[in-house]
């Protein structure tokens, strides 16, 4: 390749110096290829995770099954409620029977 730059007319010196730069741009541009290709395949790995995370092959439904654990959570909130609403009209049955000051808010009456 030298021998071709210098019969175009070119010194040897300047020769030697594209030569140079141009196996130094070719050993760039083939680090370059490999590092996209490893980032290709990682990426192409990750899809396939992410797709097997995200694909419907469960027998489910899930808003049916969302729906379900809502109601269950709903009945057990009421139970706690209703459990807590007791305790502290029993706190206050205490504190009245006693006659200390009052340490709970008065349980307010549900209307209904």
């Amino acid at each position: 390749m030298i021998d071709l730059l210098v019969q175009a007319g070119l010194s040897e010196q300047s020769a030697v110096a594209i030569t140079v730069a141009i196996i130094g741009a070719c050993a760039l541009l083939t680090a370059a290829v490999i590092a996209l290709i490893g980032v290709v395949i990682s990426q192409r790995r990750d899809v396939k995770v992410i797709r097997h995370q995200v694909t419907n092959d469960h027998d489910t439904n899930l808003r049916i099954e969302g729906d379900e654990r809502h109601a269950e959570n709903s009945d057990r909130f009421r139970k706690i409620e209703a459990s807590q609403a007791s305790l502290v009209r029993s706190v206050t049955r205490i504190e009245d029977h006693l006659g200390i000051e009052h340490t709970t808010p008065r349980p307010r009456r549900r209307t209904r």
